[in-house]
């Protein structure tokens, strides 16, 4: 934004902002993504999170960098994590398992 002069007005991008830790969250049965996150310069943290039976992906992760996934259950997700154009992000101690007998049949 710039001001009556033309002058630049210092203001926030919230591109830049630090998102902080999303922790111990649970996401189910969504009718896309259980956790999306988009755009953002500095990486979230998702930690101990439970995503279950989300239609396409458990944490979907579109132009985000050193995005870190720590711990969590990943369970019946069309994808448990997807990342496009997105670099240096780091999954560790998560639980990946995909699709129960009991459940492969069930519509969404």
């Amino acid at each position: 934004e710039v001001d009556e002069e033309g002058e630049k007005i210092p203001g926030i991008n919230p591109r830049k902002l630090p998102l902080g830790t999303f922790s111990s969250n649970t996401a189910r049965s969504g009718a896309e993504h259980g956790m999306l996150m988009s755009y953002f310069e500095v990486g979230p943290v998702y930690a101990d999170s439970t995503l279950l039976q989300n239609r396409y992906a458990g944490i979907y992760i579109y132009k985000n960098n050193d995005a870190l996934v720590s711990g969590g259950l990943f369970r019946e997700n069309g994808y448990g994590l997807q990342t496009i154009w997105s670099d240096n992000n780091v999954v560790t101690d998560a639980v990946f398992s995909g699709l129960s007998a009991r459940s492969k049949n069930v519509q969404a």
